[in-house]
């Protein structure tokens, strides 16, 4: 789909990451039972979903999505 779904996560998370990776913000359906609504039962705040663009990542867009990673665990 290659969205950053803002339907159960950290908002303010959610849009950085969105736009370090160039994809767009969607609130998609929230799925009962689902492993983000459970990781944010357990852990306040802590999952967000990143749909991934068809096919294979480019060099280019895996760098961008590991730095978008780091900058989230050295920032919350």
């Amino acid at each position: 789909m290659a969205v950053i779904d803002t339907s159960q996560g950290p908002k303010a998370t959610e849009r950085r990451f969105a736009r370090q990776v160039g994809l767009p913000e969607r609130s998609l359906t929230v799925h009962p039972g689902s492993a983000t609504r459970w990781e944010n039962m357990t852990v306040p705040n802590s999952a967000f979903v990143v749909e991934l663009p068809a096919g294979s990542l480019s060099t280019a867009s895996v760098r961008r999505f590991v730095s978008a990673v780091r900058a989230i665990i050295a920032y919350g």
